[in-house]
């Protein structure tokens, strides 16, 4: 064989090695190019999935605080409501008439003992008089005095030895409060 056709075939050859390689080389980088897009596309749909998934928590987490936030508005008004409530029957057992407010400030005194001292409201001071509280005593057989006129708006306050009951009309509106609030509650809200 020739020279020439020595270095033709040499140059034949590494065309074709070359013409391989680059086939290779194309089939390859396809294959990559492929696995790319199919990975590309699985990141793309995952991502997608877990966007979706996440505005949707998002969406329930909102949910929920827009209806706590909704729960303690109208347990505010609820709450407003039975204040009021309470504060208007305050209110009317301050303009009772002489002869109702004359029972409650009797039953009031139905828990003096002997030795006590009684000190009236201002509004009650016609209602419990020296003569009422000597009659309380007399029927009780036990000692009473009245003491005079409090700072406190209705009931009484029976006090000894530095110990007292609290009967203002305060006092047992909040004691009924702590009562009655559930059974008020339902019956203004069902």
């Amino acid at each position: 064989m020739s020279k020439e056709a020595i270095v033709e075939r040499i140059i034949a050859d590494a065309q074709a090695e070359a013409a391989a390689a680059l086939a290779d080389a194309e089939a390859r980088a396809e294959a990559i190019l492929e696995e790319a897009k199919r990975s590309s596309a699985e990141f793309a749909a995952a991502e997608k999935k877990r966007a979706a998934t996440a505005a949707a928590e998002t969406v329930a987490r909102s949910r929920t605080v827009a209806e706590l936030d909704a729960g303690k508005i109208m347990l505010g008004a609820k709450s407003s409501l039975i204040d009021e409530v309470f504060a208007s029957a305050l209110k009317k057992a301050g303009e009772l008439d002489a002869a109702t407010c004359k029972k409650i400030v009797l039953g009031m005194l139905n828990f003096a003992k002997d030795g006590d001292e009684i000190t009236v409201s201002a509004r009650e001071s016609k209602i419990v008089t020296k003569k009422l509280v000597d009659e309380v005593a007399k029927k009780k057989g036990i000692k009473l005095t009245l003491a005079g006129i409090g700072d406190f708006d209705g009931g009484l306050i029976i006090a000894k030895d530095g110990e007292e009951k609290n009967f203002t009309y305060k006092v047992e509106f909040e004691l009924l409060r702590d009562e009655l609030e559930a059974a008020v509650a339902k019956k203004l809200f069902g």
